[in-house]
């Protein structure tokens, strides 16, 4: 079962026909190569179908809007990850099999985010069609919604796989533990400061009661919701979907606390070496207040200010200070959105040069400085917002991607209304509102210093 870490989301134009609201007129040769039905219907409340005779394999996936950070006491202990394995290992009286074995053949897993938990079932289309499975999946996770069965013996052992996976995933990786460590430094007493799956002590301490008490308060109908992709008609799907659901008992669920963290600010240094470490590198973190008038425009700032820095365009980060100034022979960067109007601004750069950490901090900061002083031109913004466009326009010659977009988006606690208008509200991003994004990262900020050094075994 995957962890997902939750990326920067850019859903746009794909329940739209191509160039229409976009803004930007896609290629003729683009335009002739997409197929007009892989679009999106909302075929029930919370029940989403991308429709496509030529798919050979149907896809179906229900996704709970709750994450380790709705966990209780606002601490991320990997709760809602061991429930993710529950559901999926624990057999009701109805289902003798449990998720992973229902189809031969077939794709069976889960994720979970800080955010959200996803459980995802891809199945061959069988002669006799697919109308079978997606009855079995229906009434399977709508039967998962009103209860689960385990015994404290597999329960118990569940536990033990959730920590193995995470030696493989974290444990063992060196960087990945560093990087833990920075964010718990940079979000103090936030639940996104620690991993979703929570740490080992934390997970060994995880009892069957704690996961049927947030099972109970999140596992509702009202904040989950179905994506299908497949050859199966919609309106079959319809009545599969009603027929399934029909029988869920409605509940409410818990209101989210707003989490905003405003910490000192100030500048940590973490210092890790280990024999695994080939070459040595240091990453920087910035908790940045930004400016947010309102949520889309926020979003699309970040992400044209995102792309920019992770291009090699001029100006960018890559160009002066890898090809200009030689600080490194490769810069990465990310921005991502934490809670409103604050994000987190991640660089990471090999020192396999020699460099002094401090020159290279020096380095970024003066760029950054630079940035909010210059503003990127408004045609570079232009040109990124169009990349950005006509990947979306791309998008609809792929139902999957179609499917999961909408599932990307959903995950966000986003309403799936809002997704048409995306488009149109990118595209109103001005290149002043890019600029004052971008100023708000060279202001002083809390700041951690992640270096990661070899060590003789």
């Amino acid at each position: 079962m995957r962890l997902a870490f939750r990326p920067i989301v850019l859903a746009a134009a794909m329940l739209m026909a191509p160039g229409i609201g976009s803004g930007v007129p896609p290629r003729a040769e683009t335009v002739a190569k997409l197929p007009a039905q892989a679009q999106v219907k909302r075929v029930l409340d919370r029940v989403y179908v991308v429709e496509d005779r030529r798919l050979r394999s149907t896809s179906f996936t229900m996704l709970v809007n709750a994450g380790c950070v709705d966990e209780p006491g606002g601490v991320c202990r990997g709760l809602a990850h061991y429930l993710e394995h529950l559901i999926l290992t624990g057999r009701n009286a109805e289902h003798t099999d449990s998720a992973f074995r229902m189809f031969a053949g077939g794709y069976s897993n889960g994720t979970t985010s800080h955010e959200a938990t996803t459980y995802i079932h891809r199945v061959p289309v069988r002669p006799e069609g697919a109308v079978a499975d997606l009855e079995k999946l229906f009434t399977f996770y709508a039967a998962r919604l009103q209860g689960f069965e385990i015994t404290e013996a597999d329960a118990n052992r569940e536990r033990n796989v959730v920590l193995q996976e995470y030696n493989v995933r974290l444990g063992s990786s060196v960087e990945g533990r560093l990087r833990a460590r920075m964010l718990e430094t940079l979000l103090p007493g936030h639940p996104r400061s620690q991993p979703a799956i929570g740490w080992p002590h934390q997970i060994a301490a995880l009892s069957l009661g704690d996961a049927r008490a947030f099972h109970r308060d999140w596992y509702v109908l009202d904040n989950v919701a179905f994506v299908v992709s497949g050859p199966t008609p919609a309106v079959e799907v319809e009545a599969i979907a009603r027929k399934a659901l029909a029988g869920v008992t409605p509940r409410p669920s818990p209101q989210r606390p707003p989490r905003t963290v405003r910490p000192p600010t100030e500048a940590v240094t973490l210092r890790d070496s280990d024999p695994q470490v080939q070459n040595p590198v240091l990453i920087l973190q910035k908790l940045v207040a930004v400016p947010e008038s309102d949520r889309w425009s926020s979003r699309g700032a970040r992400l044209l200010l995102a792309d920019f820095l992770q291009s090699r365009l001029d100006g960018s980060p890559h160009e002066v200070l890898v090809e200009g100034s030689k600080l490194a022979t490769g810069i990465g960067l990310d921005l991502s959105r934490l809670a409103p109007r604050q994000v987190a601004l991640t660089v990471r750069v090999p020192l396999d040069g020699g460099q002094s950490p401090e020159k290279v901090v020096e380095a970024v900061e003066a760029y950054l400085r630079d940035l909010g002083r210059t503003p990127i031109p408004a045609e570079t913004i232009e040109r990124l917002r169009t990349r950005r466009l006509e990947r979306r326009v791309l998008a609809l010659a792929e139902p999957q991607r179609v499917a999961d977009e909408v599932i990307d988006w959903l995950s966000g606690n986003d309403r799936y209304e809002d997704l048409a208008l995306w488009p149109d509200r990118f595209r109103a991003v001005s290149a002043e509102q890019v600029a004052a994004y971008a100023a708000a990262l060279a202001e002083p900020s809390r700041r951690v210093v992640g270096i990661l050094t070899p060590r003789e075994p």
